[in-house]
């Protein structure tokens, strides 16, 4: 488009690629920002969001009823 439009004047036909492209810029902007912030965020949370201890106990025993038997997990996270 640059060498179509001479001293930064286009013609009218010319007028929808020119918008064309401005709306390309500016979604592409968006994209790019907020993708790198959710990147930055994600990062962020691996490295905040670690546990230094984990105490995790977990335990599966049976139920005996009238009705039959079924087996019962408790844990804690």
């Amino acid at each position: 488009l640059v060498d179509r439009c001479e001293g930064g004047d286009c013609l009218p036909a010319q007028h929808g690629d020119l918008d064309k492209r401005d709306g390309l810029a500016t979604a592409s902007t968006i994209t790019v920002v907020v993708g790198a912030t959710a990147a930055a965020a994600g990062v962020l949370l691996l490295i905040l969001g670690r546990k230094t201890e984990r105490t995790t106990t977990t335990s599966v025993f049976p139920l005996i009823a009238d009705g039959g038997v079924t087996l019962a997990l408790t844990g804690r996270f």
